[in-house]
């Protein structure tokens, strides 16, 4: 364990519907492979998990992505950047 330093682990966001209905399973998928993180996080003390969006229910992710459906529009970008960003400076106390 290396004094000073942090590791940020940014959480897999869910997808929207119309990957849904091509790939039911993979929000299942992208539980299990957020649950590493949270494995990490509990067990070393400079782990530090970022949830990129907030819960947002399907209806809601499918307004914020683009109509690619894997893509976040701009505005979600920059909301995911915030997000990281606030995460980030709360450890540097710089928020």
């Amino acid at each position: 364990k290396a004094k000073g330093v942090i590791v940020y682990c940014v959480k897999i966001a869910y997808c929207g519907s119309k990957v849904l209905k091509v790939s039911p399973h993979m929000n299942e998928a992208i539980d299990l492979y957020n649950s590493l993180y949270d494995k990490l996080a509990s067990e070393y003390y400079n782990v530090r998990l970022i949830q990129p969006l907030p819960s947002l229910s399907i209806s809601e992710l499918d307004k914020i992505l683009q109509a690619d459906a894997i893509h976040l529009t701009p505005q979600a970008s920059c909301m995911v950047f915030e997000n990281v960003k606030s995460a980030i400076l709360k450890d540097f106390s710089l928020s």
